[in-house]
């Protein structure tokens, strides 16, 4: 009787172990802003060439967006991460904006590098977000 106990209960908490899944952060804290696009382009002056780096986001929250802040990754035609500004996530900041709710950013701003030659396109992550009223999202 007491092995029969004891292979259940083992039998239990394996179950219980194997079948629970850790919390996903992204799930229980959305970010309020949705990255709906990005775009690489190049840009050669003075004999120079720079890629420019834009990420299209919409305010998918109920507020008014003043600031945010950005992960950007390149990749290149591999698909093997490249770096740019010789770093492996550039960090992006955008402010002194008002993106109202449901309303469109980032088609007329860019982030540029004259360091970023093999990137081919970009993974971009919100990772904080300011409103109006002073409060903060985060990541």
């Amino acid at each position: 009787m007491k092995k029969a106990v004891l292979v259940v209960l083992l039998l239990s908490s394996f179950l219980l172990v194997s079948c629970t899944k850790p919390l996903d952060k992204t799930l229980s804290n959305p970010s309020p802003l949705k990255i709906i696009g990005t775009k690489v382009s190049s840009e050669t002056i003075y004999g120079i060439t720079q890629k420019k780096f834009q990420v299209f986001v919409e305010n998918i929250s109920s507020k008014t967006i003043i600031a945010y802040k950005v992960d950007i990754k390149g990749y290149n035609s591999f698909d093997e991460q490249v770096t740019i500004d010789f770093v492996d996530t550039l960090k992006g900041i955008v402010q002194n904006i008002n993106i109202k709710p449901s309303e469109t950013y980032g088609y007329k701003t860019y982030w540029s590098s004259v360091y970023a030659g093999t990137v081919k396109y970009i993974k971009t992550e919100i990772v904080e977000v300011k409103f109006d009223d002073g409060t903060t999202w985060i990541k």
